[in-house]
């Protein structure tokens, strides 16, 4: 009788190195849906994933249960102003860290800085300004 030794095929595992990069999460806040839908559309385009909310009520809510990496906020809404939306994030153990970005029409710069926030934009700049103000946080932070 003749013997063969049986011989296997060499398994080689190849394992795939895939790096898969979170998209960063931004929180726009405005009681306007037209600089609302405006602001979610440029983030969007530039590669970040937006919730909106039309009120700081409702985004304290959503606060609550989620991670955010950056909040822009309106100065003017119904209910609470975005001055007490900060205010509350900023007591948050949660949030107190994550970047805000103040807009309105009317000049709230020094307000939103003496509130907490780290960077203000003119409504009548969000289509230059905002990308690339978010962009500065996200990328200090």
């Amino acid at each position: 009788m003749l013997s063969s030794p049986i011989s296997s095929p060499k398994i080689e595992l190849l394992t795939a190195k895939t790096t898969y990069k979170m998209k960063r999460r931004i929180l726009v806040v405005d009681d306007t849906l037209a600089i609302r839908m405006f602001a979610c559309f440029i983030l969007q385009k530039a590669g970040y994933e937006v919730v909106e909310m039309d009120t700081a009520t409702l985004a304290l809510v959503y606060l609550k249960e989620n991670i955010i990496d950056l909040i822009i906020t309106d100065m003017n809404m119904p209910e609470l102003s975005g001055i007490d939306l900060i205010a509350e994030v900023r007591s948050s153990e949660q949030h107190a860290a994550v970047p805000v970005i103040g807009i309105s029409a009317a000049d709230h710069a020094a307000e939103f800085v003496a509130a907490g926030a780290h960077s203000f934009v003119d409504k009548m700049n969000i289509d230059t300004r905002l990308v690339s103000a978010v962009n500065e946080l996200l990328k200090a932070a």
